[in-house]
């Protein structure tokens, strides 16, 4: 849906929303519920920013800042419950591996050689992709590949540390 209006949008993992060149315009959270047995149910939560002009935090950004217009906000939420709609649909017929290459293509640094930063430990290393369990996985100059996770390591705050607005995709 937003690609519509943004078709560089990148998803900067974990959950982040950015636009390469411009900065952070929203983010998702997830919070799994589950009981003794499995997972039972997730409770999502979405927040973009629109027509917001002015951050106190330079590296955000909105809709209306990047295409210059105002936006209305019903319409515009009536389109993301309907592409949601069509992802829970696709998701329901079992397209996981059409949903995981869509995610990818949208991941921001995927396949770009970067140093990254674990505690106080820098590696120079690209995103490949995100496993099944959620964890991100870098591929390290000699080959080899390490997967991290935002509650075991630092690495999100790393990751952090990139200039949004100086990137360019």
């Amino acid at each position: 849906m937003l690609n519509d209006y943004l078709p560089d949008l990148m998803v900067k993992w974990p959950n982040d929303l950015v636009v390469p060149g411009r900065g952070k315009i929203g983010g998702v959270l997830i919070e799994n519920i589950i009981n003794s047995l499995a997972w039972e149910f997730a409770v999502v939560g979405i927040g973009l920013n629109i027509n917001q002009r002015h951050f106190e935090n330079k590296k955000a950004t909105s809709l209306s800042l990047i295409t210059g217009g105002q936006f209305d906000l019903q319409e515009l939420f009536r389109l993301l419950i309907a592409h949601i709609e069509q992802g829970y649909i696709a998701l329901k017929k079992g397209r996981m591996e059409e949903i995981r290459k869509e995610y990818l293509i949208h991941l921001f640094l995927k396949d770009i050689w970067e140093v990254f930063s674990e505690n106080e430990d820098k590696f120079e290393g690209k995103i490949t992709g995100v496993s099944k369990d959620g964890k991100l996985q870098i591929k390290l100059r000699d080959g080899t590949e390490r997967f991290f996770w935002i509650e075991r390591n630092h690495l999100s705050k790393s990751l952090m540390r990139f200039s949004i607005p100086n990137f360019k995709r």
